[in-house]
């Protein structure tokens, strides 16, 4: 019985007896409709075993507002500094809310969950510029590169304490053609490839193949990231 303001007007009938007489009054009263309000910072669409902030609202209720949620398994939910704000961390594909008042449940939102984008991977020189592709590098001056994975920009936006990558191995060639020349495993960003120098030629490659990459998730823990087969080739002027 909620009218277009979301209000239902009701009635109560209350009583006083005394000894001698009794007194009796219809009480009004105003049932606000408790409607739902989301408001995320990615909404509708949260990340896949990301920390998602959102707010859950129910606005008719104001200060009355003490919510309780719950996910039924399909997502970790973590209560924020304000009632109603939240972070969300899904663990399926499809995630329903409950939102209850005190005792009293108000309703589900349901959420759709969306897979954390790849990572980009960059090749930088030792003073921190991007390496030009095309063109390369010149041999006199490599003495070592940095390889690193960058997130989405909509990703690092969104979820930015989650947005955090680290290359953990990759086997870097140094080639001459389809021929080999010098091979070794790092396992971390920084190529010291100063050793090699000498042997640069140019037209030479410097062929990184990225085995093993991490995430620092919300709760800051490492999640291994399913990438595929990524070869990143600098050529040597």
């Amino acid at each position: 019985d909620y009218d277009r303001s979301g209000f239902a007007r009701k009635t109560f009938k209350a009583r006083i007896e005394l000894a001698d007489t009794s007194y009796s009054q219809d009480i009004e009263y105003l049932v606000a409709q408790p409607v739902i309000k989301v408001t995320t910072g990615n909404a509708p669409t949260l990340y896949m075993n990301c920390g998602n902030t959102v707010n859950i609202e129910v606005p008719t209720l104001g200060t009355d507002y003490n919510p309780s949620f719950g996910s039924g398994g399909t997502a970790e939910i973590i209560k924020g500094d304000k009632p109603g704000k939240v972070t969300i961390i899904p663990k399926q594909r499809k995630v329903k809310v409950s939102v209850a008042n005190g005792d009293t449940q108000i309703g589900v939102v349901d959420f759709d969950v969306k897979p954390i984008p790849r990572p980009r991977f960059v090749a930088k020189e030792t003073n921190g510029k991007e390496v030009d592709m095309r063109n390369g590098v010149k041999r006199a001056s490599l003495t070592g590169l940095r390889i690193v994975a960058e997130a989405e920009e909509n990703f690092k936006q969104e979820v930015p304490k989650d947005a955090v990558y680290r290359i953990r191995t990759m086997d870097v060639i140094h080639a001459r053609g389809t021929a080999p020349i010098n091979r070794k495993t790092f396992t971390n960003e920084n190529l010291e490839l100063a050793a090699w120098r000498a042997q640069f030629r140019p037209g030479d490659q410097i062929v990184v193949d990225i085995k093993t990459v991490t995430r620092r998730t919300f709760k800051g823990e490492d999640e291994k990231v399913d990438i595929r087969s990524e070869i990143i080739r600098v050529p040597i002027q």
